[in-house]
């Protein structure tokens, strides 16, 4: 299992370009497919950056993207994002116009324009490629709500992408994992998990471990495809972050 400290919850899907390919996004894009986020309606730039409220950003990916970066405020320099393979990348604060607009580092160039819903202040995003014909990179980004309602201490919520039929237990009471995002549990410092699979009627153990949380921690556990084609066993990123402070 890999950690790293993150947060996020309800979920807003859209789909963005760039360049190169990976894994992760089959995963989302699969999400996406089962509708589990509202798909994005046409993106309508907004000028009036003065009456646009500040909102603030981490970013995480499954491995780590290079060469990509955002524009804070219209004509204003490229700000790099850095992505870890098991955590989430520092706030950044968008200032600008909406969509939130992706780009490449050396070049300048567009590569991703994110819609953000109205109201939601604090988010993450979850980036993910997908393999593309004409050799360009596609990006499919989930927008998850990391406001002060979604993230409270003691808690552990479960992001299932894994495509698999899941049911658990949680710290010796059963509980219900549907695909997506599921709602936040109590576990308080200690979430001691079983996850089975269902295949032909029959229940297989896919996962189980001990998440451990800090006194003001909130844990957020991914479920991902099995790495071998047949295989029952999820693959798993444990992300925790701590106390929430607003944006402005």
């Amino acid at each position: 299992m890999k950690r790293g400290r993150i947060t996020q919850h309800p979920v807003w899907i859209c789909e963005i370009r760039g360049q190169s390919s990976w894994w992760f996004l089959r995963v989302l894009l699969g999400a996406f497919a089962l509708g589990l986020g509202p798909a994005a309606g046409p993106i309508r730039a907004q000028t009036n950056t003065a009456a646009l409220p500040v909102v603030r950003f981490t970013v995480f990916a499954a491995e780590p993207i290079e060469g990509l970066g955002y524009l804070a405020q219209p004509g204003g320099v490229v700000v790099p994002l850095t992505f870890y393979p098991t955590a989430r990348s520092p706030r950044q604060e968008h200032r600008g116009p909406r969509p939130l607009r992706l780009v490449e580092t050396n070049t300048g160039a567009t590569v991703a324009e994110v819609a953000i819903p109205a109201g939601w202040r604090d988010v993450l995003l979850l980036v993910a490629s997908t393999p593309g014909g004409t050799g360009l990179r596609r990006y499919q980004v989930t927008v998850l709500d990391d406001g002060p309602r979604q993230r409270a201490a003691g808690q552990l919520q479960i992001l299932n992408f894994s495509g698999l039929e899941l049911s658990g237990e949680l710290n010796g009471r059963r509980i219900s994992i549907e695909a997506g995002l599921n709602p936040a549990l109590s576990t308080g410092r200690s979430a001691r998990l079983t996850l089975r699979a269902s295949f032909r009627g029959r229940s297989y153990l896919s996962w189980h471990d001990t998440i451990t949380l800090g006194p003001a921690e909130h844990a957020v556990l991914i479920l991902f495809p099995p790495y071998f084609s047949g295989s029952l066993e999820v693959q798993t990123r444990v992300l925790l972050d701590g106390a929430f402070t607003a944006a402005p």
